[in-house]
């Protein structure tokens, strides 16, 4: 898993949403509507309606891993949570809470493990 600190996380994950959005909501084409909205730069703004966002096979690849990456943590994170909190500790193994927290992770270990 790579590592991210917190500013290129999010950085990462902006982009990753910002050519998302071009691509579903526009073919993938700079329009100046878009360009207008997102504050970019006048190099990006003279590609507009002439040049698409285009996504190589790597680099498709390496967007999937970053989302897969992000979805392990969030998933981790929640459930290490959940454990910690008082209410949970308390309720008893057979508790239908504390099996879904279990299959929780038990579902994080099987897709790692394959």
């Amino acid at each position: 898993m790579r590592r991210y600190s917190g500013v290129s996380l999010q950085r990462t994950f902006n982009d990753i949403v910002y050519r998302r959005n071009l691509l579903v909501h526009h073919a993938g084409y700079y329009t100046l509507k878009h360009l207008k909205e997102n504050m970019i730069s006048e190099e990006v703004k003279q590609k507009a309606f002439k040049e698409a966002v285009k996504i190589d096979t790597n680099e498709y690849h390496e967007i999937s891993d970053f989302l897969f990456d992000m979805a392990m943590k969030i998933t981790r994170e929640t459930v290490k949570a959940v454990k910690e909190h008082s209410d949970f500790k308390l309720l008893p193994q057979e508790d239908d809470k504390v099996k879904a927290v279990e299959e929780l992770l038990q579902g994080i270990h099987d897709t790692l493990g394959e």
